[in-house]
């Protein structure tokens, strides 16, 4: 960011000796720009990266139930096997032979199968037997899907925090989830009992780990396969993008173009026809001043007077109609003469612009709506202080010049002919034509800001 001055002329010249400005941007080409191919790659691989890991999220969650269904049919087909065949008749009755059977079946099934706890349960809610011998003889009320399953046997599986009641005085593995196994049996009589087994999470974990390892390549192969077999459609589309770019790009200079051609045609008629016709008035009407009778004479000389200011607000307005051109060192440069007609009138000026790489549309753009707000403070505004800034907001180049001038009100149509906002006018409408925005605002005394929004083209 700077400040820049000027020398006086409208082409590039030396910047005097208190003034630094930045090194004149390079003008891009209506080609290609090497970050665009990147960018669309970059893109396609963020797209593939998102949804690799969309998917093993999923992979992961699938493993993790899968490990989990798993545990519970291997503590299920312990259970059955190892400590149904002992709930009988006697373990409801307390006969100490057969408690003694159903702990060495329960121990068995910790010593082999890894269980953490075992616990039998009778059809009250008591358990009958455990491997912490403080619970035995406890009664606690079992979850719903819990008394289903005694009741009819079934089997319920599932991860547990061991949050209930009858698990106070249960331990962990350390993860603080154990995976649960509730296995409904019934005696010969058939009464019912339910065993309820615990065994560690790691079961779980070493499963999901398992199948993880087996589905991840073939996922990550088939993502691959997918974007490659998506790349020449995304360099094809990157191609036809870049083609409908550089076709826009033509379009807004023939916009320019065409601009251009028609205001310099209207300036020349007006310059040769009309100012020169009011030149040859002004001077008659001063010729004959000098030979009228006195009582014309004023009369004579404020016509001439009035005809030679007419002259100088055409003059003023062909200044503004009349197109400015790019000088090749940067836009920034065509402000010099402005800038320092400003200056020397005393007026702060800053431009604060950095040095950016712009397609020649936009810096035509930009010189013109710039030089069109210098003009008029210059003019009208009598400002103490103008500021011109431009700076990138995302994909669009926003430019900002201010006064604090004496302002206008812009729902005056006569005044703001008068303070000459026609070019201003002219402007706006050329910004509508390549798609930017345009907005003067301006209050009797507070000065006028000029905002132009317009997107970059690349």
């Amino acid at each position: 960011m700077v400040t820049t001055g000027a020398n006086g002329s409208g082409a590039a010249t030396r910047p005097s000796p208190d003034v630094t400005r930045p090194s004149a941007p390079s003008r891009r080409q209506p080609t290609l720009p090497p970050g665009a191919l990147v960018a669309t790659l970059a893109s396609t691989a963020l797209v593939f990266v998102a949804f690799l890991a969309l998917a093993l999220v999923v992979l992961d969650r699938t493993a993790t139930r899968e490990a989990e269904r798993d545990a519970g049919e291997v503590g299920t087909v312990s259970a059955r096997v190892a400590m149904a065949p002992t709930l009988t008749d006697e373990v409801l009755a307390g006969d100490t032979a057969a408690l003694e059977r159903v702990g060495a079946a329960a121990r068995g099934l910790m010593t082999e199968a890894r269980a953490y706890h075992v616990k039998v349960w009778d059809q009250n809610g008591r358990i009958v037997w455990a491997d912490n011998p403080q619970l035995i003889g406890q009664v606690f009320e079992l979850a719903p899907e819990d008394a289903e399953t005694l009741r009819t046997g079934g089997v319920t599986a599932g991860v547990s925090t061991l949050d209930s009641p009858e698990n106070a005085l249960d331990t962990t593995d350390g993860s603080g989830r154990l995976v649960e196994v509730y296995l409904g049996v019934r005696t010969l009589s058939g009464v019912p009992m339910m065993v309820e087994t615990y065994y560690p999470y790691a079961m779980v974990a070493d499963r999901a780990a398992e199948l993880r390892s087996r589905f991840v390549p073939f996922v990550v192969a088939s993502m691959a396969l997918l974007a490659l077999a998506q790349l020449p459609l995304t360099l094809a589309s990157a191609r036809r993008i870049n083609r409908y770019r550089r076709e826009r790009e033509r379009l807004l200079e023939r916009v320019i173009e065409a601009s251009d051609a028609e205001r310099r045609r209207v300036a020349a008629e007006v310059h040769d026809g009309a100012v020169q016709d009011l030149i040859g008035v002004s001077y008659g009407l001063a010729g004959a001043a000098e030979v009228a009778p006195g009582e014309l004479r004023p009369a004579l000389r404020r016509l001439a007077d009035d005809t030679r200011g007419i002259v100088r607000a055409l003059r003023s307005l062909l200044d503004s109609i009349y197109p400015v051109q790019v000088p090749a060192t940067g836009w920034i440069d065509g402000l010099d003469d402005v800038v320092t007609a400003l200056r020397q009138r005393g007026v702060e000026v800053e431009v604060d612009v950095p040095s950016l790489t712009l397609s020649p549309a936009d810096e035509h753009l930009l010189l013109r709506v710039t030089r069109e707000a210098l003009r008029n403070a210059l003019t009208h505004a009598e400002p103490r202080r103008v500021a011109v800034r431009l700076r990138r907001s995302g994909a669009h180049l926003v430019l900002d010049v201010s006064d604090d001038g004496r302002g206008f009100d812009p729902t005056d149509v006569a005044v703001t002919r008068r303070v000459g906002h026609v070019g201003m006018r002219l402007v706006h409408d050329l910004a509508a034509d390549v798609g930017a925005e345009l907005v003067v605002t301006s209050r009797p005394g507070d000065g006028t800001a000029v905002h132009l929004d317009l997107l970059e083209r690349v």
